[in-house]
């Protein structure tokens, strides 16, 4: 796990240093990390997932639609990941 951890630190901040780098404005920031999560979704775990459990096939999503999907999906994997994050470094006594 320590070494996933740190892996997961290093690749943020090759990710942030390349952001640097490049002197992205805000606007292309959005763009790559649109990007990620776009590809992210189409690996075929997540299509499957997303088909049989959400009824969602990502490939019939256009325009608009696609944008929102996307984005709502990062949304929603930012608080899951902040749930179990809280989780872990719960230190309140147990009732």
């Amino acid at each position: 796990m320590r070494n996933e951890l740190s892996a997961k630190h290093k690749l943020t901040d090759d990710v942030i240093a390349m952001v640097v780098n490049q002197k992205l404005t805000t606007k292309e920031v959005h763009e790559v990390c649109f990007a990620v999560m776009y590809h992210t979704l189409l690996s075929k775990d997540n299509i499957k997932i997303m088909k049989e459990q959400m009824g969602i096939d990502i490939f019939s999503l256009k325009g608009l639609d696609l944008i929102d999907f996307v984005h709502a999906m990062n949304k929603s994997f930012m608080i899951i990941s902040e749930d179990a994050s809280n989780e872990l470094n719960d230190t309140k006594p147990t009732k």
